[in-house]
């Protein structure tokens, strides 16, 4: 009788702690995700110094000479936005954002191709005002 009662705590106990690391553990999930949002800002504004940082360094001189980048330039360009974004982002947002994201993997292609789409958009734009401005200048002349 007293084994039994015995067993029963012990089994309730186990039940108990189990539930309260698993809410535990959900909480901080339900944390973390409700600061996603003050994330979201800093990692936006560590974004754009790093496409900057980027831009001054590598992509001026193509913007200048009106020059397209090929893939592997692509590559190693987006290598350096990322080691710079990880650097300006910091350890601990960046583990953050790993576990939100599920791997360090789909961050970082996330980012990459974020970055990708945004040096083609300029891209695009760039080469539209170049050749309005050629047909601008047919038509004067």
């Amino acid at each position: 009788m007293i084994f039994t009662y015995y067993a029963t705590l012990v089994v309730c106990l186990i039940i108990c702690i189990f539930f309260y690391f698993r809410f535990r553990r959900f909480s901080n999930r339900v944390i973390m995700y409700s600061s996603y949002k003050d994330i979201d800002v800093i990692v936006s504004r560590c974004k754009e110094l790093s496409y900057s940082n980027v831009l001054v360094k590598h992509l001026a001189s193509e913007i200048l000479n009106k020059t397209r980048l090929n893939d592997s330039q692509l590559k190693q360009i987006g290598r350096e936005y990322i080691k710079d974004l990880i650097k300006l982002v910091g350890p601990s947002i960046y583990k953050d954002l790993s576990k939100i994201y599920g791997n360090e993997e789909s961050l970082i292609f996330n980012w990459l191709t974020e970055f990708t789409m945004k040096v083609l958009s300029e891209e695009v734009t760039r080469y539209d005002k170049t050749i309005k401005e050629s047909f601008s200048l047919q038509e004067e002349g």
